[in-house]
């Protein structure tokens, strides 16, 4: 996709094709970055050590509604902990297509990566399922925060737990620059074994 500019701000996106690289020009067609195209094994590793994404629903009507959730990617489902009440859980019954966002950045921005999940949310039923995606849940988190887990005091039951998976139907990621120690975000900074397993 070509443009050209026609205002000292306006943003032209093209695409280049030998690179996987979409460039972003500003201006007098100066380029000043490239979002390079994730791999679905760099997709998978992202989505694997993010500690939040970012919820998107819609009422059939095309109201937006977004909300920071703590998440697991697990065998090709993103399972959340979501009750569904209150503001969300109305647009879910109306409505199950979502979107899930995740991204991080360095404090410059000489490293960005962004996820992009499309798909149908629905409730997790089976007490076998909750349990699988509550210890990968734990698990993740443990890792990623050094074996730091606050909770709340919860003590809820399998039964009782309020799991949701997104079954996905589009997954993209776009990203720019290479993740390393210097420009982690410190925001993101993963244990020990996230970083050797994002090697």
């Amino acid at each position: 996709m070509d443009g050209t500019s026609q205002g000292r701000n306006t943003c032209v996106e093209a695409f280049d094709l030998t690179t996987s690289m979409v460039i972003f020009t500003l201006g007098k067609g100066k380029a000043w970055c490239a979002l390079e195209i994730m791999s679905l094994t760099e997709i998978q590793r992202f989505l694997q050590n993010q500690l939040l994404g970012r919820l998107a629903m819609a009422t059939p009507d095309g109201v937006p509604y977004v909300i920071p959730m703590p998440f697991c990617y697990l065998n090709d489902f993103i399972y959340l902990r979501l009750p569904i009440t209150g503001r969300k859980g109305s647009i879910i019954k109306a409505n199950n297509r979502v979107c899930f966002e995740v991204d991080t950045c360095s404090p410059r921005m000489d490293y960005y990566a962004s996820v992009i999940v499309d798909g149908v949310i629905a409730p997790v039923t089976s007490v076998v399922e909750k349990a699988t995606a509550r210890e990968a849940t734990t698990d993740k988190y443990r890792r990623l925060r050094d074996q730091y887990r606050p909770g709340h005091g919860r003590q809820t039951s399998l039964e009782d737990l309020p799991t949701m998976r997104i079954a996905i139907s589009c997954l993209s990621g776009r990203k720019i620059g290479e993740q390393s120690e210097r420009n982690v975000s410190c925001s993101q900074t993963p244990s020990t074994e996230a970083k050797q397993s994002s090697v």
